[in-house]
């Protein structure tokens, strides 16, 4: 799997969307930062381990993975400021 670069910004349409979604879901936030949340790292940790390496071989390390995701989440926002 290629690691996206880390300076790839998203769409700023993205963060609308976002606000929808955890609107319809009752989800509130008030920053970013609450959807890299360590809590939330763990279950990401623990479904990795549980639903897909058994299903994926070869996938990357978790590690990685996360810090790309937050890397990502961070660069939504980052674009709309």
């Amino acid at each position: 799997m290629a690691s996206a670069p880390a300076t790839r910004h998203l769409s700023p349409a993205l963060v609308p969307l976002i606000e929808q979604k955890c609107a319809v879901r009752d989800v509130c936030y008030e920053s970013p930062t609450d959807f890299i949340g360590e809590d939330l790292f763990a279950v990401a940790r623990n479904e990795w381990q549980k639903q897909l390496l058994p299903f994926v071989p070869g996938t990357p390390q978790v590690e990685q993975c996360l810090a790309e995701v937050k890397t990502l989440i961070l660069s939504v926002w980052e674009e709309t400021l």
